[in-house]
């Protein structure tokens, strides 16, 4: 009987390299994905009079990655994907970003790699940037919409 050395093993292929929806992705990645696909979503919404097939085309882009990174982050906590079903509806994914994924490797995959300065310092600017133009939005559009259905409901 004869051995195979660890030279002529076959590898393991990667298949996160190939398949962007394959893996796993920590909280604060998955944050850095949600308020990225906002900002992008409410700034083709300012546009989207001009350039409406730009916007139908940001929004089901949005949708798609939003599918894609609330996948691998219920695989992060080692559930099955279809779990993305129902922990993917808006405001019940806000629990993703609380419950810590599997410390250790899982059938999805290995355990993602820490968050680094830059990624720190990204979702930070991003959640600033998001919270800002919900405001901003409240403010100019939703504010002064209630206002007007109050008042004419009033009458």
């Amino acid at each position: 009987m004869t051995r195979i050395s660890e030279e002529a093993a076959p590898t393991r292929h990667d298949a996160t390299a190939t398949r962007p929806s394959y893996g796993r992705i920590g909280r604060l990645r998955y944050l850095i994905w949600l308020c990225a696909i906002y900002l992008v979503i409410q700034v083709m919404s300012v546009v989207w009079p001009l350039w409406i097939a730009l916007w139908i085309a940001s929004l089901l882009g949005g949708l798609g990655c939003y599918a894609v990174a609330t996948v691998r982050r219920v695989r992060d906590l080692g559930l099955s994907s279809w779990f993305a079903l129902l922990l993917g509806l808006p405001l019940v994914s806000l629990v993703l970003l609380v419950l810590p994924g599997t410390r250790a490797s899982n059938r999805h995959g290995e355990a993602p790699a820490p968050a680094s300065r830059k990624e720190w310092a990204l979702a930070l600017v991003l959640l600033i940037t998001t919270l800002a133009l919900l405001v901003v939005t409240w403010i100019v559009v939703i504010g002064p919409a209630w206002a007007h259905y109050s008042a004419a409901t009033a009458a």
